[in-house]
Parts: C-alpha cells; structure tokens; sequence
C-alpha cells in the first residue's frame, strides 16, 4: 500500500504490519512474510463535526455537510418512501420482498465475480443437488441476509458472525475460520495479488480489529443519547465505508457489507421493509465504488461517497419501484386468469406461492396451501396452461415448474425496466 497517497488530515492512522505473499524459491512455491503498513480507520463518526454538550455531534460542520448533500440524501429517502408504499399495500409484502432480495444478493455476488441467474438461485433453494457451485454461494448470500432478517438479535458483532457463518457454509472460503474474524493480515489487490502491491490494506489482527470492531457496534447502537445530527442514510453510508475499511472476516466482507445496507435501516427502525439495496448500482459502477471507498480513507473525502452512496441507493429503490410495478401488474394479470374458477383462492395463494418461490414443485404445493398432492398437481397443470410456470426438467417424476415471466422481470437490467413498468 502506497503510503504517501494519504494526504494530511485522512482519517486514520497507518500502523505497521505484515502481510504474507506467494514466492518461488529453489523452485518451490513458499508463503513468505512481507513487511508494510495498514490503515486503522478512527471512530465514527467523523471527527470535522464539532461536539455540543447540548446536541451530541451537531456542529456547524454537520449542517454545512448536510446542506450540501441535500438533493440526493432528498431523492434517495423520497424513493424509498415510495417503494415502501408499494411493498405495504400488499397483504403478504413477501411476494415482492423476497424477488427483490434474490436480485439485490445475484448483484452483490456479480461485484465479486460470482455469476448466477436467477433462476439458478430459486433451482438451489429447491433442491441444491440440482445446482452449481456459483449459485450455492449467491444462495449462502441469500441465507445470510434472511439469518440476519429474522434474528431477535439488534444489529451487534454476534449478528455479524452468524450471518457470515450461512454466508460461507459448505462453499469456497469455509476454510476461512466462518463466524469468526479474522486473525491474519489481509490486503486488497492492486496491480498484482502481492501483498507488496496492495491497493488497501484493512487494520491488522489481533487488538486493532477488536477495537475497530467494538467501535463501530457502539456507534451501530449509541442510542439517542448521541445523536450525530445527520440523515439516517448519510449514517449507513458511514456505516458501510467503516465495515469494509476494517474488513474484519477473511473473506465475505464485500457481500456481508451490501448485506447491512439492506438490514440496518430495518434493525434501527428507519424503515418497515429490508428495501435499501446498492448491489445493482454498484455492480455497473464497480470502480466508483471500490474508488469512493478508498478516497474517503486516502483523501477524507466523505461528502463524495455520501454522495455516491445515495445516488446508488435512489438509483437502485427507481430500479426495483417499476420492478415492483411491473410484478404486480402480472400478478393482477395471473389472479384475472383465475377470477370466475370454484378454485380461485386456491389459485391465487398459488400465484403468491409462485411469486415467492419462483420455482414450485407438487410436494411444496401441497404443503403450503394445505391440500392433497393430486389436488396441488391439478392447480399447478391449470398454471401451465396459463403460462404462468413451465416445467424445467423434463423428467416424469420430480417435476419443477418455474415463473418463467417473473424470472424475466427479475433478470431484466434496470435500464429496460421503465418500458416494462406502469405509471
């Protein structure tokens, strides 16, 4: 890591270290020790705001900060409220929620180049001797974020933890000590995968990433006894900046990282619904992001990823509101198909069912809405000949049958997604 491009007034400290790289010694592969520097980022939130005994951190600094970063900490909270109002209007909000989180985790693999559609992440949830390995980590991811969802656990280090255990069970990095932090020096690549070459490096094990650790906890949960006099997303932001900059797991930090944009707000009360996603936008703007990021630590330059960070967030809530939109005008199409059958609440549980699943099977049907396997066969063959699902295997028995329609929607890029959508 190039030390001389922190410029004066960086927020943090830069301490000594040892990393380790790969060397062909005596025509031997060897691990050898290399010495360098980390950056140990200081607590949040940033020192230029100026302490008030009466307020907290709620200087002039801060309003300054704010002002300026209005237009967009304005768009991405108005689009937000937005989507929210769309996910509320639903009796089971999970038929949108759980397609919308299947993309937000396919996108955040994609940035650490884990590929998998959306239909090979349904197909693993369904059975995932079916699967490829890509699609087992993009599930893991899934699972990550629904562990952390559904833990009475507030958002502290044990919640961390157990969520990167799912993240890393049984897939590329279960050798990385899961739901533990790391106790060796990592780096981030810069022009080659030497430690010598480093573009980053995230503060070393032992009592610097404890501490780091422990800091942002307290931060995540200060309570109002310290308000900081910013936008809630302006703290996610932060939030998100100081968990990769410390990079606490082995491996993982990219996604578990996305994963808290997506819980935080939802754990801390600032939203009903887990609909603050970045992963798309990033995903399509992966050097601004990896750039942003490393700014603030070499440059300070807060305000531009604040800035960044909403412009990804307000981007991405549009993206998944004419996503929304679109899914339910076809949900509405599919319930219309059904509307004069005897059988038509059965029919439209299942067209929820399928919205959620994405890809169903009779043994599933039937236990979900309660009846007997022949009767669940026969709603699912009135769905295929709406078009509604397809079988996917071609087998006789065993048969799995996928919304092919849905899964369009979700695969479709956001910039066809406006023509797609309804007012």
């Amino acid at each position: 890591m190039n030390q001389a491009s922190f410029q004066p007034g960086f927020p943090g400290t830069l301490v000594k270290t040892t990393g380790y790289q790969l060397e062909i010694r005596s025509g031997l592969q060897e691990r050898v020790p290399v010495e360098g520097i980390a950056f140990v980022p200081h607590e949040l939130p940033p020192s230029f705001f100026r302490e008030s005994p009466r307020t907290g951190l709620e200087g002039d600094d801060a309003v300054r900060f704010m002002g300026e970063l209005f237009e967009p900490i304005s768009t991405a909270s108005e689009t937000l409220v937005r989507l929210e109002g769309v996910v509320g209007v639903l009796p089971n909000p999970s038929v949108l929620l759980r397609s919308l989180r299947r993309r937000e985790v396919q996108r955040s693999s994609t940035i650490e180049n884990t590929i998998a559609s959306i239909e090979d992440l349904a197909l693993t949830e369904v059975d995932r001797r079916r699967t490829h390995s890509e699609a087992l980590e993009v599930y893991n991811n899934l699972r990550a974020v629904e562990t952390a969802l559904e833990s009475p656990l507030p958002l502290c280090v044990r919640l961390l933890c157990d969520a990167h255990r799912e993240l890393m069970d049984g897939v590329r990095g279960e050798d990385k000590r899961p739901g533990e932090f790391r106790r060796t020096q990592v780096h981030i690549a810069g022009s080659s995968d030497r430690f010598a070459d480093a573009r980053f490096v995230p503060p070393p094990p032992g009592e610097h990433l404890t501490r780091c650790v422990a800091s942002l906890e307290l931060f995540i949960n200060r309570g109002a006894s310290r308000p900081t006099g910013l936008h809630w997303l302006v703290e996610l932001a932060m939030l998100h900046y100081q968990f990769e900059t410390i990079h606490p797991f082995s491996d993982g930090n990219g996604r578990l990282g996305r994963m808290l944009v997506n819980v935080a707000p939802v754990k801390l009360g600032h939203l009903k619904f887990p609909i603050a996603n970045i992963s798309e936008y990033f995903a399509d703007h992966r050097e601004a992001y990896y750039e942003g990021l490393l700014r603030v630590s070499t440059h300070n330059a807060w305000g531009n990823w604040v800035r960044l960070f909403c412009t990804a967030v307000a981007r991405q809530a549009a993206s998944d509101l004419a996503r929304a939109r679109h899914l339910l005008k076809l949900r509405d199409s599919y319930f219309a198909r059904f509307s004069d059958a005897r059988s038509s609440v059965l029919s439209h549980e299942l067209v929820d069912m399928i919205f959620e699943e994405l890809i169903v099977d009779a043994a599933r049907v039937a236990k979900r809405l309660k009846v007997t396997a022949p009767t669940a066969q026969k709603h699912i063959k009135l769905m295929v000949q709406a078009g509604i699902v397809r079988e996917i295997t071609g087998l006789k028995s065993d048969r799995l049958y996928a919304g092919s329609e849905i899964i369009r929607v979700l695969d479709a890029h956001p910039d066809t997604l406006s023509p797609l959508s309804t007012p």
